[in-house]
């Protein structure tokens, strides 16, 4: 049985496969500083891309996922490792899906879902469409990132939400940082008003994963220990291990 703590729901803990950990003892690293943060597992999410990763696919994911767990394990580490994936939304998006399989976050239904470009082509709406046509949840990443305008971003999520979209925080947002003064104030006002079904770490190496812990302590000091909980205990949970979704907070 899984013991109490928070799941990591995004995260690229798998070595050498995209632009996240490089090596075992990176991943290996990583995972120690996550023990020592509360955290209990997390869904291995590397990129999915036709352009950069497309040689990731969920097979090769979950021969991945087992072979970095069989070093979690031989390390002594208590820690469980799940298959996902992070899906880039492009015009061929439904036809990558038809070929290789959808990549769910765990045992359960939800996908992963992130977009970059300007805007909200149809060729999104398209993969949302076939997605939950076929009995699956779109959770979209980070949007407090997406390179929209302010007023133009507020739109596309609001007609998200009422499409039945989830949305994940990324807790480096939190920090400022790298993500910068604009996704920080996105992320709060988001957490604010309650949008937000998840939040992750979205963790790439060791070198990156204190600012994404920071973010743990920031969403705790200013939103407090019971939504920090929903959003990196309770809901994470529930979505990997296939039991009924919970209502947003």
């Amino acid at each position: 049985m899984l013991p109490n703590g928070f799941i990591d729901l995004h995260s690229h803990l798998l070595p050498g496969i995209d632009d996240g950990c490089a090596s075992i003892d990176q991943s290996l690293a990583c995972i120690e500083g996550l023990v020592a943060a509360g955290f209990v597992g997390s869904v291995c999410s590397p990129h999915v891309c036709v352009d950069c990763c497309s040689h990731n696919t969920p097979a090769s994911i979950e021969v991945a996922v087992r072979e970095l767990q069989r070093e979690v394990d031989a390390a002594g580490l208590d820690y469980r490792l799940w298959s996902g994936a992070e899906v880039r939304l492009a015009p061929t998006t439904v036809e990558w899906f038809e070929t290789h399989g959808v990549p769910t976050l765990g045992e359960g239904r939800y996908v992963l879902v992130d977009f970059w470009g300007g805007g909200w082509p149809d060729y999104c709406d398209a993969a949302i469409d076939y997605l939950q046509r076929n009995g699956y949840q779109p959770l979209l990443a980070h949007p407090a990132r997406m390179s929209t305008e302010d007023d133009q971003l507020s739109a596309i999520l609001v007609r998200l939400r009422v499409r039945g979209v989830k949305l994940q925080g990324n807790l480096r947002c939190l920090v400022g940082g790298e993500d910068g003064k604009l996704a920080k104030q996105r992320i709060n006002r988001l957490l604010g008003e309650k949008h937000y079904f998840a939040v992750a770490t979205d963790v790439h190496s060791p070198s990156c994963l204190p600012e994404r812990l920071a973010g743990v302590e920031l969403l705790r000091r200013d939103f407090g220990d019971a939504m920090l909980q929903t959003l990196l205990g309770d809901n994470p949970r529930a979505i990997v291990s296939a039991e009924a979704a919970l209502a947003a907070v």
